[in-house]
């Protein structure tokens, strides 16, 4: 069945083309949710029609394109991580990270446009491809080193934040207990009785993690004031077979290696899935 795309479709094509699909596809998905219209003989007439339109659009979006590729080639990711036996990381770095990342540059991309085979796993620098528009792709590096044994506190609480955030969403519970000194205070509510140890970190957070899917956490810019930082973080989760949203503030000691020495968690519960507003989780940082 030949079709016009309504809209740009992953593995398919872009807003415009015309293609020829299977009908099932086409009646079953592509149709009903909108994505494409039948190239009838009168819509293959309007298309043409518009023809001049399309071209016009689809070279000011390959200027576009073209520019934010340029900015790419000359962007230095960095990801701080703790690292173990031949420099193999506690949990990975992901696309989706990196995309979060490139936002904090100002550059807005779909994770599914930064190409990795696989997570990143060690330590290091790789050279990752983005996919900017059809035919145009960007090479930006990204740094991954491992931790020195002096830390300073912004860096810890960064690192810290970026862990979290790729390790609750991907529910690997190692990858957070790995953030928190053998003898680290955590401090889970405020009228809670405090988990004393790395052991009853891992299992206060495992017990989370067991009782949570769909994960999705944005984390903060964090506030730092000597050893202390303060990072706010917000997520959307279904818990239990119900889905709610968690926003809340932790505030953190770390000693000069970068591990968590405790941790004070204040925060709120919101029985639906809210996703945090525009510019949520910016802030200045003093050091």
């Amino acid at each position: 069945m030949k079709v016009i795309l309504q809209r740009d479709v992953r593995g398919l094509g872009r807003e415009g083309e015309v293609k020829e699909v299977k009908s099932g596809y086409a009646r079953n998905f592509l149709i009903p949710t909108g994505a494409v219209q039948i190239a009838d003989a009168g819509a293959l007439k309007n298309w043409e029609r518009h023809r001049s339109e399309r071209e016009d659009r689809e070279r000011a979006l390959r200027t576009d394109a073209e520019a934010i590729a340029e900015r790419l080639q000359g962007i230095r990711l960095e990801v701080a991580v703790k690292a173990g036996e031949k420099n193999r990381l506690f949990g990975s770095v992901t696309n989706r990270e990196i995309a979060d990342l490139l936002a904090r540059e100002g550059i807005e991309v779909d994770r599914h446009q930064v190409a990795l085979k696989e997570p990143i796993k060690t330590v290091g620098e790789h050279r990752v491809t983005v996919h900017v528009f059809t035919g145009i792709d960007a090479s930006v590096l990204v740094n991954a080193p491992a931790l020195t044994a002096q830390m300073k506190t912004g860096e810890a609480a960064r690192r810290w934040a970026q862990t979290w955030q790729r390790a609750w969403e991907s529910l690997d519970a190692d990858a957070i207990v790995a953030l928190y000194h053998a003898d680290a205070r955590h401090w889970s509510a405020p009228f809670r009785e405090p988990g004393i140890g790395v052991d009853a970190v891992r299992a206060y957070v495992e017990q989370s993690l067991n009782e949570e899917e769909k994960v999705r956490a944005w984390f903060g810019e964090p506030l730092v004031d000597g050893d202390r930082a303060a990072v706010a973080w917000w997520s959307t989760l279904v818990e239990n077979g119900r889905e709610i949203s968690l926003a809340g503030t932790s505030v953190l000691r770390f000693d000069d290696a970068g591990l968590v020495v405790s941790q004070w968690d204040s925060w709120n519960q919101a029985d639906a899935r809210v996703e945090p507003p525009r510019g949520w989780g910016s802030s200045s940082t003093v050091e």
